[in-house]
C-alpha cells in the first residue's frame, strides 16, 4: 500500500476507531484497591458499570500519526448499536474533509478533498488494511467496550474463557486464543478498582498484527463512568497507525440521523 492509499485507509479504519497514542501509561492515574473475586462476579460487575445505549453522539479532536503523516482533525460520530457507525473528518476551518458510514457488512467513504468515493464490504476494508476486525469491534473499541478478535460475543458473555489476574489496583484478563483456534489473536484486558476498561490488547503473532485501546478521563456520561480519551494502536505487515482521540461532547439515546448522499460528480477511489 502506497502513502496515499494508507492515508486513504487510515481514513476509513481511524474515523471509525478514534485512535491511538503511545504517549499515555496504562498506569497513569488508577486509583482504589481490588477484591478477590471470581470470572463471572467480575463480568457482572463491569457490565453493571458500562455505559449502555441504543444510540451514541459525540464530537472529537484527534492527532493522526504514521510514518508517512501527521494530521490533526476534528469530526463527529454518530452510532446506533449493532447498525451503523457515521463519522464526518473536518482537518480545519470547519470544511468537512471526508465522511463515513460503516454497517455491519459494508462501508461507504466520501473523500471531499480528492471528490472521490468508496462503496464495499466489511471484506474489502480488512483486506485493504490487513486487519482482522469485523463491525462489532470497531464499535466495541469506539465505545469502551473489550473486544476478541475473531468477534465471539459468547466468550465475552461471562469472561470464562479468560484467565483472571489479580492486582493491586486493577484485573487483568488474559486468552492465549493463538494456540486454540487458528486466526485468533491472544488477548488482554485491563479493568480498574471501579470497574472500567481502561486497556485492551490483541496480538495476531502469524500475521505480525496489533490492535490495543487505552482509554482515560473517565466523566459523568448517564450515572456512568466513560472515558472521553481515547487512545488506540494498529499494527500489521511492518506499518503502524496512531490516533489520539479527545471527545469535547458525548450524548446518548438521541434521535439520530445519518446524512450521505454521494454527488453525482464524484469518482469511484481507486485504493
Amino acid at each position: 500500500m502506497n502513502t496515499k492509499n494508507a492515508i486513504y485507509a487510515f481514513y476509513l479504519l481511524a474515523a471509525a476507531l478514534l485512535v491511538v497514542s503511545c504517549k499515555s501509561s496504562r498506569m497513569a492515574g488508577l486509583k482504589g484497591h481490588t477484591e478477590q473475586i471470581s470470572n463471572a462476579q467480575l463480568f457482572q460487575s463491569v457490565d453493571a458499570a458500562q455505559l449502555k445505549f441504543h444510540s451514541f453522539s459525540g464530537k472529537f479532536s484527534c492527532e493522526l500519526e504514521s510514518k508517512e503523516f501527521s494530521q490533526s482533525l476534528k469530526g463527529s460520530i454518530r452510532i446506533v448499536h449493532d447498525s451503523a457507525i457515521w463519522i464526518s473528518i473536518t482537518p480545519g476551518l470547519g470544511i468537512e474533509a471526508a465522511r463515513l458510514l460503516m454497517t455491519p457488512d459494508s462501508v461507504f467513504l466520501i473523500n471531499r478533498l480528492k471528490s472521490s468515493y468508496f462503496k464495499g464490504k466489511f471484506t474489502q476494508l480488512k483486506q485493504l488494511l490487513h486487519i482482522e476486525v469485523d463491525y462489532s469491534t470497531l464499535e466495541a473499541i469506539l465505545t469502551n467496550k473489550a473486544f476478541v478478535i475473531p468477534a465471539n460475543n459468547e466468550l465475552l458473555n461471562d469472561f470464562r474463557g479468560f484467565e483472571l489476574i489479580r492486582k493491586a489496583q486493577f484485573y487483568q484478563l488474559d486468552r492465549n486464543s493463538s494456540k486454540e483456534l487458528a486466526g485468533a489473536a491472544d488477548t488482554k484486558f485491563s479493568y480498574d478498582a471501579a470497574y472500567r476498561l481502561f486497556e485492551s490488547r490483541a496480538k495476531l503473532e502469524q500475521k505480525k498484527m496489533f490492535l490495543e485501546a487505552f482509554y482515560s478521563e473517565f466523566a459523568p456520561i448517564d450515572g456512568k463512568q466513560y472515558p472521553m480519551l481515547s487512545l488506540i494502536k494498529l499494527g500489521s505487515t511492518g506499518k503502524s497507525f496512531n490516533l489520539r482521540m479527545q471527545y469535547t461532547k458525548v450524548e446518548t439515546d438521541q434521535v439520530l440521523e445519518f446524512p450521505f448522499r454521494i454527488p453525482e460528480s464524484y469518482q469511484p477511489a481507486n485504493y
